[in-house]
């Protein structure tokens, strides 16, 4: 978006690359911890089977742990995405076009686009509805029936 604007040097790169090793090797070290291999009856003894199990010191550890992931892994990455593709949608969405500015084309131009997108999203519900709709209905071994061309009459 800005040509001109420096970026990121190869030493800042390189940081942020291995801070992000680092920190996936923390998360993922507790597991190297409290794994173990066990046999837990003797069938698998005779067999020499090995199950692989979490023995964590107590429950409230395991919850926090796993809670952590979820921060670190989901919701973090999330909200990154998130705000970046809302900074992007601002930015594109929100300048005007270069040229010529005419106020009344460009509204009608908007509520076009708007209304694709309506139609759109009702002739994709439109068909979802119709496949879930044609399936036999297990109550009364008939077909349900049910159709949206209502709906989209009313529209």
């Amino acid at each position: 978006m800005w040509p001109l604007k420096p970026r990121a040097s190869r030493h800042h790169a390189k940081c942020i690359i291995a801070l992000v090793w680092t920190v996936a090797v923390i998360t993922a070290f507790p597991i190297l911890l409290v794994t173990t291999l066990e046999q837990p009856s003797f069938w698998h003894q005779e067999c020499g089977f090995y199950i692989c199990n979490e023995k964590w010191p107590s429950e409230n550890v395991r919850h926090y742990y796993n809670v952590a992931l979820l921060v670190l892994q989901y919701c973090i990455p999330f909200a990154v995405l998130l705000f970046t593709y809302v900074n992007i949608g601002v930015v594109v969405w929100g300048k005007r076009t270069p040229g010529e500015a005419q106020n009344s084309r460009d509204v009608r131009m908007a509520k076009s686009k708007r209304k694709v997108t309506l139609s759109d999203k009702l002739r994709h519900f439109e068909s979802c509805h119709i496949l879930f709709s044609n399936f036999p209905d297990d109550k009364n071994d008939g077909y349900c029936g049910h159709s949206v061309h209502g709906l989209l009459a009313t529209v």
